[in-house]
């Protein structure tokens, strides 16, 4: 397999973007990739002003359909690798799909789009194409979050009975929206970001915390979206209390308003035999709390297996800190997408000539949740789920159209156990062949294995909640087209 580095095309990124920056940090991190072309904004003159004054040479595009389609005609070798989608949400979806249309593999932020249904069409047209696409979840890239998935799933808390997952934030504390603040602006008007601000922004992060941890799904949910700051169109404040497919409870929770915060996400897991939390904002240290028994912190780097709590440890698991402990690697690291990391050691995705030619794996993987979900018996696959956040809009209906429950949930095997939707679903209800929910009910939309369901609730009962909606099979995200 050559080493040459992988071409990296940027959509989106210009105008003082944030999530670029560590984006294209973690791609230039160890030599693997690099950022060779960029369509880095809407505006054309913008866009090719900006690519001449980026901090290396890149090739600068008047938009994106210009860099797709002259991308598209070049020999593998010299035409991207794969498109990096660093847009607000609601420009997600039409480069995704003139990508894949064109062959170029994707890695997009999250949310994949602002509706089920161009997230449906997504999914469809990666199996017909036969193109390696992953979603971004940075969070689940530390070194710490693998460790506490294998503590938790292993059974060494014991049979989790609470979690509480959250994500708090304080910069929309005011409205910010009116101060010439961009990433305040798209972020709380429905059109760019769809229904959802905080539930979609960050909620998401604490949800698949959640489900990465402890391979759990949810299955019925209540909770309450709300806004406090007068005159914002979305959601500031977000609390959803959920039961978990193993009949434990959780609590997801996420708001911008609580001013001191920054971005402290945690997550704590109870379980029968003891208790487990990590904290973003201290993302190199993981604590475990046991009865009768000093707490044990564990750092990335300074961990041993078979230390009187932890057993044997997965090798790779092992293998992977790079750095002595101390020496924080945190968010960057996090963000290193699907295509180089530890080259030699962990391929992940596959490569553009393993897509045409159905032979060769893709590059080595730095971003560890993707080459960790998709390892299988030892050998890594292309991408089988992917997260998205999907909004419904309100709906004017009376509970007689309620759809009725048609089974449990089913369990979500473990290479896909992040793979659920999350949505926050207001208004459900029968309008020719679409499905939606009563006016104020609040819900996920989960995907697992073969199967999705709806787990919801109405507000106006003030009852516990119960399954609601239909299983309808799940389209497998992308095929598997190269040989093992």
């Amino acid at each position: 397999m050559s080493n040459r580095p992988l071409n990296v095309g940027l959509i989106g990124g210009g105008g003082g973007a944030f999530i670029v920056q560590p984006h294209q940090r973690a791609i230039n991190f160890d030599g693997t990739r690099r950022v060779v072309a960029a369509a880095l904004h809407p505006d054309p003159a913008t866009a090719t002003r900006e690519a001449a004054a980026w901090p290396y040479p890149i090739k600068g595009y008047e938009s994106y359909d210009a860099m797709i389609a002259d991308q598209a005609g070049k020999p593998v070798g010299e035409r991207l690798d794969y498109a990096l989608i660093v847009t607000p949400n609601f420009v997600h979806f039409d480069p995704a799909m003139k990508c894949i249309k064109a062959g170029i593999p994707v890695f997009c932020e999250k949310p994949l789009t602002v509706t089920l249904e161009e997230s449906d069409k997504l999914v469809q047209a990666v199996k017909e194409h036969k193109v390696p696409f992953a979603v971004s979840h940075t969070y689940l890239g530390h070194w710490t979050t693998r460790l506490a998935r294998h503590i938790v799933r292993s059974g060494l808390i014991g049979e989790v009975r609470w979690v509480d997952s959250y994500y708090l934030q304080g910069w929309l504390a005011d409205k910010a929206e009116d101060s010439n603040n961009m990433q305040a602006e798209w972020r709380v008007d429905p059109k760019r970001a769809g229904a959802s601000c905080c539930g979609g922004d960050i909620g998401t992060h604490a949800l698949m915390q959640l489900r990465y941890i402890t391979g759990l799904e949810v299955t019925r949910v209540r909770g309450q979206l709300e806004t406090f700051v007068g005159g914002r169109q979305l959601d500031d404040h977000f609390t959803t209390y959920c039961q978990l497919s193993n009949g434990g409870k959780a609590m997801v929770r996420a708001s911008q308003i609580c001013i001191g915060h920054k971005n402290d996400l945690r997550i704590e897991v109870n379980g029968t035999r003891g208790t487990l939390y990590w904290e973003q904002e201290q993302p190199e240290r993981l604590v475990i709390m046991l009865p009768n028994q000093p707490d044990r912190a564990y750092w990335r780097g300074a961990v041993s297996a078979n230390d009187g709590f932890l057993g044997d440890l997965p090798e790779d698991l092992m293998a992977e800190p790079n750095i002595p402990a101390g020496h924080p690697e945190a968010f960057h690291d996090g963000l290193r997408s699907p295509a180089s990391r530890l080259r030699g050691r962990c391929p992940c995705i596959q490569r553009r000539e393993a897509v045409l030619q159905r032979r060769q794996q893709i590059c080595q993987c730095r971003r560890r949740p993707h080459r960790d979900r998709l390892r299988r018996s030892g050998c890594s696959q292309p991408s089988e789920d992917m997260a998205w956040v999907d909004v419904l809009t309100d709906a004017n209906t009376d509970e007689s159209s309620l759809i009725p429950p048609r089974g449990a949930p089913p369990k979500c095997p473990a290479f896909l156990a992040p793979c659920v939707q999350f949505a926050v679903l207001r208004g459900f209800h029968r309008r020719g062949d679409k499905r939606v929910l009563p006016e104020r009910t609040l819900g996920f939309l989960c995907r697992g294995g073969d199967r999705e369901w709806i787990a919801g609730e109405d507000l106006r009962s003030g009852k516990d909640s119960t399954p609601i909606g239909v299983l309808t099979p799940l389209q497998e995200l992308v095929d598997r087209t190269a040989s093992r």
